[in-house]
């Protein structure tokens, strides 16, 4: 059957990827339900264009713009989660506008999943099983419930350790992702000074947010 196949495969695939170590980050900062919907509206959207458009996709959005774009919100993630919550509760009684967090999440699913390999499988199982409904049904599924997984482990070690160094962990995990995907997609990052650079750079920016002495 196309849909168990499919779901089957597509969770495996899921299993330790990035985005399943996402959830995990989200977990310290955003609510259960938000998470829930925002990854689920993600999935959907990653599952549809996958079967739908395939890999055709690459001709009609510039993959590398979306890339570069993916790894420095990733960066922005990085480092609002590091703030105090001081700052962050001040910062959002200044702004009048703010995107809702389910928002948030599933705009961080959907470029962190852009391209990647379950999206990839989803494409070539729709090609060669032609069911394009059971594809996409046991796609969506099956990345819904490996995420989930993912999200649920942020959620415990939430629950079991302190709060300060689960954002901590979570910040680095952004920022982390953040410099794998600007590696991949900006050429001059490749270059072992620069990147080497860059790096100091977010390490000392890091040092004095979360960890020097005021």
């Amino acid at each position: 059957m196309a849909l168990i196949k499919t779901l089957f495969f597509v969770l495996i695939a899921e299993m330790g990827d990035k985005t399943q170590l996402l959830a995990a980050a989200l977990a310290s900062k955003y609510k259960v339900r938000d998470a829930a919907v925002g990854i689920f509206i993600a999935t959907v959207l990653l599952n549809i264009i996958a079967v739908l458009l395939g890999s055709s996709i690459g001709n009609l959005i510039p993959m590398n713009l979306v890339q570069i774009f993916a790894g420095a919100l990733f960066l922005a993630f990085g480092f609002m989660t590091l703030r105090d919550e001081k700052e962050e509760e001040e910062e959002i009684k200044e702004t009048k506008f703010k995107l809702p967090n389910f928002i948030v999440v599933a705009l961080a699913f959907f470029l962190a999943e852009l391209g990647d390999k379950t999206q990839i499988m989803a494409f070539t199982l729709a090609a060669q099983l032609k069911s394009p409904i059971s594809v996409l049904i046991g796609s969506v599924i099956g990345m819904f419930i490996a995420d989930s997984i993912g999200f649920l482990f942020g959620r415990f070690a939430v629950q079991k350790m302190p709060e300060h160094y689960i954002k901590i962990g979570a910040g680095i995990i952004f920022i982390a992702f953040g410099l794998l995907t600007l590696y991949q997609s900006v050429t001059f990052l490749q270059n072992p000074a620069i990147l080497g650079l860059v790096i100091v750079v977010i390490f000392l920016a890091v040092y004095l947010m979360k960890f020097k002495k005021k």
